[in-house]
């Protein structure tokens, strides 16, 4: 069962950090990224939510190496989109002042919570209203 879920929790985590196209301005692809996570945590298909909440939230001694495995595919999605971020900085789309770490994090915060509100039953349309809400908190973006 370790290796199920260390399998899963690669995977789902793998497919997130994909979501994630450079080419788009941060704000395109963290929207993108987000609404992908809504579709992928409520598909019929695979498990509710993922691996990325439930690891995190499992303080048991068989799942340190998964929550050490999904820490650090977090960190690669942080610094993934703040990166973007950063170039959106320097290119003038996004403020000076703009705090490219707290504003990636947020991201990934907001797709580990769709991942947990999507285990408790959540809906796809209520996720997707989530995403829409939180970019709004996007500094002078263009949408």
């Amino acid at each position: 069962m370790h290796q199920t879920a260390s399998i899963y929790a690669a995977f789902a985590l793998r497919d997130i950090l994909i979501m994630i196209p450079l080419r788009h301005f941060g704000y395109q692809a963290v929207h993108q990224m987000l609404m992908s996570a809504a579709d992928l945590f409520t598909n019929s298909s695979t498990p509710r939510g993922c691996l990325l909440a439930s690891a995190a939230a499992s303080g048991s001694v068989e799942a340190k190496d998964v929550q050490k495995a999904v820490a650090q595919v977090r960190r690669q999605m942080i610094s993934r989109v703040r990166l973007r971020i950063e170039q959106d900085i320097a290119a003038g789309l996004l403020p000076e002042d703009t705090k490219a770490k707290s504003l990636a994090s947020l991201a990934i915060a907001l797709v580990q919570g769709m991942s947990v509100l999507a285990r408790d039953g959540g809906r796809r349309e209520d996720l997707r209203a989530i995403v829409t809400v939180a970019m709004n908190a996007w500094p002078s973006h263009l949408a």
